[in-house]
């Protein structure tokens, strides 16, 4: 057991003061950190929803060839989705979040996977906004979708 000695007297805690001061700090800290972890969960968010977006198309082309017969992939802009349709069944839909839009430059925004898995090359352009923020490039005849991210400032 330490007796308290006159030297050690007010020196068992911190201070109201102190206390407040370092509350101050933290919270200016993490102020000043939220725009950049904000602008990071955003890249985030558009690299996944572009990984997940390319996957589907690739499962679509997959499913061509295992059944052996066309599957179409339509842009429904009315509805922010993606419909991936094999006789007039719509197999899935995709929901684009409704900060973005996504675009192509395929005639009647929709394009086919042949029986072989060979499709149109194009491009769906994703957009917050007017902002271009990525592109989905499906290539010539392979038909595999290739993410091109389009980094910009804010």
């Amino acid at each position: 057991m330490i007796k308290n000695r006159p030297g050690n007297r007010g020196e068992a805690g911190w201070s109201l003061i102190e206390t407040v001061f370092t509350l101050f700090l933290f919270g200016l800290l993490f102020s000043l950190c939220m725009p950049a972890i904000s602008v990071i969960a955003e890249r985030v968010e558009r690299m996944l929803l572009m990984q997940e977006l390319a996957s589907r198309l690739q499962l679509a082309q997959t499913e061509a060839m295992s059944k052996e017969t066309e599957v179409t992939v339509r842009l429904v802009s009315a509805q922010n989705e993606v419909h991936i349709v094999q006789n007039e069944t719509v197999l899935r839909k995709i929901r684009i979040p409704p900060l973005y839009r996504l675009t192509s430059n395929y005639p009647r925004q929709s394009f086919v996977y042949r029986e072989t898995g060979q499709v149109q090359g194009g491009t769906l352009s994703l957009y917050s906004g007017k902002r271009l923020v990525g592109r989905l490039v499906i290539q010539v005849a392979s038909g595999l979708p290739k993410v091109e991210m389009v980094s910009c400032a804010l």
